[in-house]
């Protein structure tokens, strides 16, 4: 079959015959191209799944700032620990859709150590040490699912912070929300809203609204390690910013949690906790990527 295209190219119009076979194998082949973008990783081990959302590398300017209304990055609760802004480029990556539960952390560690129970609901009161340490909870899981990881050449983490935070801004899909997912903390966060007490306690997870990669409660209901220590920011640009190997003491946790205020919510609020501390309203979220 012959089909007649119209080419107008530099003003002058030109006649192609083409022959639609070529055409329709081009289209399948964008088809089939589409259909290869990465998607959703679902696990399971005995009674309980868990899935990780993949992050399409991109770049991004990491931080906030409160000096000039006219630059990018300028938020009026911005802290100066968020500054100075800067460019990071990052790689693909996985992240996990909700908090790991304590129905998860059971099933792999075969302990309870949350102060608020139920199986839906973010293990806390685990330290850095906890989960990256010998015998950690990651080392526990990596072997748990060894096969599928060396098959694909991925292992779990925690996610670096600026990881954490691309993922909470949306990724390449950003709506530039102040919080992840909404500029309204109350759609996608527990937390101390106004004058209003929740009672003190975390909540299960995936009660609110998610974000734009489908991602639950990255701000609220408790606190998330991340695995890089805490660093002040410069304002030079990175690629793949990663600290998988320091023994500085002082790791960043961010997201803030159901006993914090609003101003912790934000995707670029930072907070940093010895690497052995462990409280009632700090959990966290895993990370996957290539080895």
């Amino acid at each position: 079959m012959i089909i007649l295209l119209h080419l107008k190219i530099n003003g002058a119009l030109f006649f192609n015959y083409c022959n639609m076979n070529r055409i329709l194998s081009a289209l399948i082949f964008l088809s089939l191209l589409a259909s290869c973008s990465r998607s959703d990783k679902l696990f399971t081990t005995g009674n309980v799944s868990f899935k990780m959302i993949p992050v399409d590398g991109g770049s991004f300017l990491m931080g906030s700032q409160s000096m000039s209304p006219s630059l990018d990055g300028f938020d009026t609760e911005a802290q100066q620990a968020e500054m100075p802004t800067h460019m990071v480029k990052l790689k693909d990556y996985y992240i996990g859709e909700t908090e790991v539960t304590q129905a998860l952390w059971y099933e792999v560690m075969g302990k309870e150590v949350a102060l608020h129970k139920g199986y839906s609901r973010p293990v806390e009161s685990v330290s850095y040490n906890d989960i990256c340490g010998p015998d950690g909870f990651l080392e526990r899981l990596n072997k748990m699912f060894e096969r599928e990881l060396d098959e694909a050449n991925l292992e779990f983490s925690l996610p670096s912070e600026a990881e954490w935070e691309f993922a909470a801004r949306g990724g390449n899909k950003s709506k530039y929300y102040r919080y992840s997912g909404s500029n309204n903390a109350e759609e996608v966060a527990v937390f101390q809203m106004p004058n209003y007490w929740q009672g003190g306690s975390s909540s299960n997870v995936a009660t609110k609204i998610p974000n734009e990669l489908g991602i639950y409660d990255m701000s609220g209901n408790v606190w998330e390690w991340c695995i890089d220590s805490y660093n002040d920011y410069t304002a030079e640009s990175q690629v793949n910013p990663i600290d998988t190997v320091s023994s500085a003491d002082l790791r960043v946790v961010r997201g803030g949690g159901f006993d914090n205020v609003a101003q912790t919510l934000r995707t670029t609020a930072r907070s940093i906790s010895s690497r052995d501390y462990r409280f009632n309203n700090l959990g966290f979220r895993l990370a996957m990527r290539r080895r």
